[in-house]
């Protein structure tokens, strides 16, 4: 059955069983090939989990699966219904269910990293509270899965593959003591993954938590250094300070994108609602890292597609984001 007949029916109420065990075997197969790439690329250690791959791929797509009092599976539907999907060919249909999966896998991993390794979580948490306080480098969610950039995305660099962990892992070993604080380790990682061009500048923030934690136990340690400013800023300063950076760049590059025409008046300003509103979750809510820059966009310029934005919009959102980002850093050093 094609793809498309079987999500329609998955969306009707009370899908036949068979139609859900064929989609159970295609969220399956995606789910084991995803983790296999995963761990050809040096981004997942298969023996961290002691389940084989097959079960951790089954494991991972378990909670698409789940049912309300209704019936429904919540997940799926909500999913799907934010597409025509009797409009889409089966090839798109495909890469959607594709999306859908890898962001439970990502999901699933993340909860079962810090579930089986509760330091391995203590130092993803260290590792966004870092970032408050480290410039040139932001995050994205893609599929599921947080990105942490060095430089704004383009399209040559989806050609090049990510760094294995090996490499960097030595290069930043180089560089490394047990007393340098998490702060201070973000900052030589971005300086190795900006100084090269073999690789994509940008990494995975599980691949960099299982990085540091890597490099404290190869000292002795389990736990890493915490450091954040002298100056302790409260969270109503540093929602003042969010606001102040961004009507400063607001009005800074106004010129060079509303008076030429470049974005409308309506998208700019929009553009910097969002960017405040992504700011104050990464910076002062600590959890802005569960949302792409598109759904930051989407929520003050809801005419805006996906596809708009990542043709038309994208650059110029994430320049506005890394000057204001800038701009905030310097006023709160």
């Amino acid at each position: 059955m094609h793809i498309s007949r079987i999500i329609a029916a998955l969306l009707k109420p009370d899908p036949p069983s068979v139609v859900i065990r064929q989609f159970i075997n295609i969220c399956y197969k995606l789910s084991r090939t995803y983790l296999k790439h995963k761990i050809n690329h040096g981004r997942l250690d298969p023996n961290f989990f002691a389940i084989s791959i097959d079960d951790l791929a089954l494991d991972c797509i378990a909670g698409m699966f789940r049912r309300n009092e209704k019936g429904d599976f919540v997940r799926i539907k909500n999913y799907f219904r934010l597409f025509d999907v009797e409009s889409l060919s089966e090839d798109e249909l495909l890469i959607r269910t594709r999306r859908l999966v890898c962001s439970s896998v990502n999901d699933e991993l993340f909860r079962l990293y810090k579930y089986e390794d509760p330091s391995l979580g203590n130092i993803i948490r260290s590792i966004k509270s870092a970032l408050k306080y480290v410039p040139n480098i932001f995050s994205e969610r893609v599929e599921g899965e947080v990105w942490l950039y060095v430089e704004a995305e383009n399209e040559e660099d989806d050609d090049l593959p990510v760094i294995p962990f090996e490499l960097i892992y030595l290069r930043l070993s180089d560089r490394f003591s047990c007393s340098m604080p998490v702060r201070q380790v973000i900052r030589e990682f971005i300086d190795i993954l900006k100084s090269q061009k073999n690789y994509q500048k940008r990494y995975p923030l599980i691949g960099l938590a299982y990085l540091i934690r890597s490099l404290y136990i190869s000292v002795g340690d389990t736990e890493p250094v915490v450091s954040y400013p002298e100056e302790f800023v409260l969270d109503n300063e540093l929602l003042n300070l969010i606001k102040e950076s961004s009507a400063s760049v607001k009005v800074r590059m106004e010129k060079r994108y509303v008076n030429r025409k470049k974005l409308p008046r309506p998208i700019y300003d929009g553009f910097f609602r969002a960017i405040e509103d992504l700011l104050e979750a990464q910076y002062v809510q600590n959890d802005g890292f569960d949302y792409s820059f598109f759904d930051y966009v989407k929520r003050h310029n809801s005419s805006i597609s996906a596809q708009k934005y990542r043709k038309v919009y994208r650059a110029s959102f994430e320049y506005l984001v890394r000057l204001t980002r800038e701009e905030l850093i310097t006023k709160i050093k």
